[in-house]
């Protein structure tokens, strides 16, 4: 034989053989396969789940820290405005800062002040009220037991 016998290759007729598919196997493939599936996608979802609950409890755990913070910046807020409310530091700071005095006994002087009083409006009723309050007369009496504009007739109403 020579070389170029080997190199060419022949043909051979394999097409009429067919092999069967075993039914039985192939079922069995299949249930595998959906099995090792859905252990998967167990496997897959539990950790997943373990996950997330690694990481709130790692936020729970910031979450707490920050509110241990928050709390101490408020006590600290809450003792700075109670010293800046304090009557004696305030007074400091005015005569040193603003460079103010205190007024002497006799530096000072109260006003009272003294509300006008608004004259009283009478209206169609004969009561006499202020002018906030002022009061519509009805045409109809009101029934006995009814509200009345401070002791004027029946027919007056707020």
């Amino acid at each position: 034989m020579n070389a170029i016998d080997y190199a060419i290759k022949r043909e051979v007729a394999n097409n009429p053989i067919v092999r069967e598919i075993d039914r039985a196997r192939q079922r069995e493939l299949w249930a595998t396969v959906a099995l090792l599936v859905v252990v998967v996608a167990a496997a897959l979802f539990l950790s997943w789940q373990h996950a997330r609950f690694l990481g709130y409890g790692y936020q729970t755990e910031e979450l707490r820290k920050d509110l241990a913070l928050e709390r101490q910046q408020t006590e600290k807020l809450r003792l700075e405005l109670e010293t800046l409310q304090a009557p004696r530091w305030i007074e400091e700071r005015a005569t040193r800062e603003l460079r103010l005095v205190r007024p002497g006994p006799d530096q000072f002087q109260v006003i009272e002040r003294v509300v006008p009083v608004r004259s009283a409006v009478v209206v169609g009723c004969g009561v006499a009220v202020a002018p906030a309050r002022r009061l519509r007369c009805r045409r109809k009496p009101l029934p006995t037991g009814g509200p009345r504009c401070g002791g004027g007739p029946s027919w007056c109403s707020r």
